[in-house]
């Protein structure tokens, strides 16, 4: 409400929930999970594959006002802290979501209410490379926003998020690590996103970015509007 006091926090946890907790009241003891009951809480959002496998989250989602009220929730899946997390061969497929948090929502948002974009090309004839992905269109009726699936041309390549979105005015930007298995080369590969927040603001151009030689997280993707 634009009143400088916090209302509400918002969280994920290894098992893909995200979490709200109104906290609107002053005392503590009467802060409570937003959806659910306090015996029973129940998230606002479990990231899970389109096969059903929950997705560990493991940097805080970020937020942004949306034009139809309520609040554009933004995490990406995947984790960087286990010795098994080096390994890019059969990885689950992580994602990047939006999520709207719709004003008097009562019940958890579920995958199949969200638009699938996914990951239509890799231009390779430009520097830094860049890829493509489709622009599916939202029905308001029956959406609840957008997810994305690190996956292209039937290749998982162990991509995914170990880092949170940053909004900045209208566009929010993120990045994504493919980590490398040579002990020789810290970190890895990959791609630097940037995207539109949401569809009535001015738009912010598409990202760029490149797979460099110096293994750098700085390559590139075009992303649909929220």
């Amino acid at each position: 409400d634009l009143d400088g006091i916090g209302d509400a926090l918002y969280a994920g946890d290894l098992f893909g929930n995200v979490w709200k907790v109104d906290i609107a009241n002053k005392s503590v003891f009467d802060w409570e999970y937003d959806t659910g009951s306090g015996s029973t809480p129940l998230p606002l959002f479990v990231a899970k594959t389109s096969s059903g496998v929950n997705q560990p989250i493991t940097f805080r989602p970020s937020v942004a006002y949306h034009p139809e009220g309520g609040l554009l929730v933004m995490v990406g899946t995947g984790k960087y802290i286990e010795t098994t997390d080096v390994d890019v061969a059969n990885q689950l497929t992580q994602s990047v979501y939006g999520i709207w948090d719709k004003p008097a929502r009562t019940t958890t948002v579920l995958r199949n209410q969200l638009v699938a974009q996914t990951i239509t090309n890799v231009i390779t004839t430009t520097t830094p490379k860049q890829r493509e992905t489709s622009q599916n269109v939202t029905d308001w009726s029956t959406h609840h926003r957008w997810v994305l699936d690190l996956y292209y041309g039937g290749t998982n390549s162990g991509e995914r998020m170990n880092s949170r979105v940053v909004v900045r005015g209208t566009t929010a930007a993120f990045t994504t690590l493919i980590p490398s298995t040579d002990v020789c080369t810290g970190g890895g590969t990959g791609h630097d996103t940037r995207l539109r927040c949401h569809p009535r603001v001015r738009r912010a151009g598409p990202g760029v970015a490149g797979e460099d030689g110096d293994r750098r997280q700085s390559s590139a993707a075009y992303i649909p509007r929220c």
